[in-house]
């Protein structure tokens, strides 16, 4: 299955407003108010360098932020940071901070190079980080060929380019990129003593395991990208069981996750839910979702976005707290884990940004000429399906405020919209604000002819959701289908 492409998603209101300052007072400025980021890159060979990663997982937050609004200015600066590093890979195809002679190689920051190269290469079709992407893929897997390398991994960050090898393995089909994977994967559930690791993930959550540690969640994001290509559904089933076990256990009330980078067995203590741990968990979030279709999931990510990641930003957009507790003291995210000349860079300052562009990923999401609407804040949403056909979404409204959204929908074919009937409505109504030869059910919500197959199809809907409380409610969850 190919992906839609995401043209733009500009949004307006609270949440567009919050990414507009967080583009101007964060992602601009803090690159140069914060030399010792790109400094990190030159140091990479003087051993062990710290913070060597904050550079990559700032480009992956930045990104998804340009993915969105496509601002000029972020795609320039998104541009200028990736020569850096394309300057400061290693001819074998190194990225991350490597001693020199040593034996020990920092595979996190191998792999947060290799998602940032492959975000940008998907958003502009870069030839340059597609082959950045490559080398650093092959390093990897001539650097850990042999059993004993292999068994020298034993860290949980040691695991997480399982996620970047998974993708390259989706946009070139090489098999021998699989088989490391399944060799990698072996390895990390001898490390937790398992004889298998996707009964494993399947069975028991990550508080559970020996390794509570958040970054583990990105090995299990590739269960996402290995069913995306093959469609064997024990991948979804897998990943889907792992979001459901830890879902009861892991999500804090106001969608942090876990406590302090780890996760907790039970959701209701007095935690501090690390920022960055948070972002780990919107991005299984987001995986499942588009796995599965479970509108609950989408009812999770929203939870997280607007309350743990609205909460952790600053409200000046300059940057993000490291823990923004439940009680609402919120804590900096510098301090003793800040990167030698970056004073406001720290791990959860670095990756903050992704809680709202992550929205890219689940806001809109297409399978075919289907077309799933997760988000409903204000603005505007251009997708280019696998067919090469753009679809147009408006969303007129002052959501998350009020539960009344506009919906203006303009298709180049007919198609299957989905829309997110969130669980906190326990009173919903769709109604036409136009003319159509479209049947519409709104006592099952199934009406399932398509939109009129014309060169252009305009729709309007009144979508008017309402809650008994103002606290979220739990109800029934399903994608309703028009």
């Amino acid at each position: 299955m190919a992906l839609a492409l995401l043209q733009e998603m500009r949004l307006f209101g609270p949440v567009g407003e919050r990414i507009d300052a967080l583009t101007a007072q964060w992602l601009l400025p803090a690159p140069s108010a914060n030399p010792g980021l790109s400094d990190a890159l030159l140091r990479k060979r003087e051993g062990d360098a710290p913070g060597g990663d904050y550079f990559s997982r700032y480009l992956v937050g930045a990104i998804l932020i340009f993915r969105m609004h496509r601002d000029a200015r972020l795609r320039a600066q998104i541009e200028s940071l990736l020569s850096k590093l394309y300057e400061s890979q290693d001819a074998d195809g190194c990225l991350g901070a490597q001693a020199m002679g040593s034996a020990r190689d920092d595979l996190w920051t191998q792999y947060q190079g290799m998602l940032a190269l492959y975000l940008w290469h998907k958003t502009t079709n870069s030839l340059p980080a597609f082959s950045a992407l490559t080398r650093a893929a092959q390093y990897v897997l001539a650097r850990f060929s042999t059993k004993e390398t292999l068994e020298t991994l034993h860290r949980p960050e040691d695991f997480a380019v399982l996620h970047a090898l998974a993708l390259l393995y989706r946009a070139t089909g090489e098999e021998e990129m699989r088989a490391f994977c399944r060799r990698l994967g072996a390895r990390l559930a001898e490390t937790e003593g398992a004889e298998s690791l996707l009964p494993y993930i399947e069975r028991t959550p990550l508080s559970a395991w020996r390794q509570k540690d958040a970054r583990l969640l990105c090995a299990a994001d590739s269960l996402y990208t290995f069913w995306h290509y093959t469609r064997d559904a024990s991948y979804a089933r897998v990943l889907y069981a792992q979001y459901r076990l830890l879902r009861q256990r892991s999500r804090l009330p106001n969608g942090g996750f876990g406590d302090r980078g780890r996760a907790v067995g039970d959701p209701y203590g007095a935690y501090a839910a690390e920022t960055c741990s948070t972002v780990q968990w919107a991005h299984l979030c987001s995986d499942a979702l588009r796995a599965t279709r479970d509108s609950g999931i989408a009812d999770e990510l929203e939870l997280t976005m607007l309350n743990a990641g609205l909460g952790a930003l600053r409200p000046s957009g300059r940057g993000f707290f490291r823990f923004a507790a439940m009680e609402g003291k919120r804590e900096e995210a510098a301090g003793d884990a800040a990167l030698p000349g970056a004073p406001e860079f720290s791990c959860c300052a670095a990756d903050g940004p992704r809680l709202l562009g992550l929205l890219s990923q689940w806001g809109v999401f297409a399978d075919g000429d289907e077309v799933f609407l997760s988000d409903y804040c204000a603005g505007t949403t251009v997708l280019q399906l696998d067919s090469g056909r753009l679809v147009r979404i408006v969303r007129t409204t002052d959501y998350p405020r009020g539960g009344r959204v506009q919906i203006e929908i303009t298709a180049q074919r007919a198609l299957k919209l989905h829309l997110r009937i969130p669980a906190w409505s326990r009173e919903t109504a769709l109604s036409r604000l136009a003319p159509s030869d479209t049947p519409l059910s709104t006592a099952h919500w199934t009406a399932r002819s398509p939109l009129p197959s014309r060169s252009a199809a305009w729709w309007w809907a009144l979508l008017t959701m309402t809650s008994r409380s103002y606290t979220f409610a739990r109800g029934e969850r399903a994608v309703r289908t028009w």
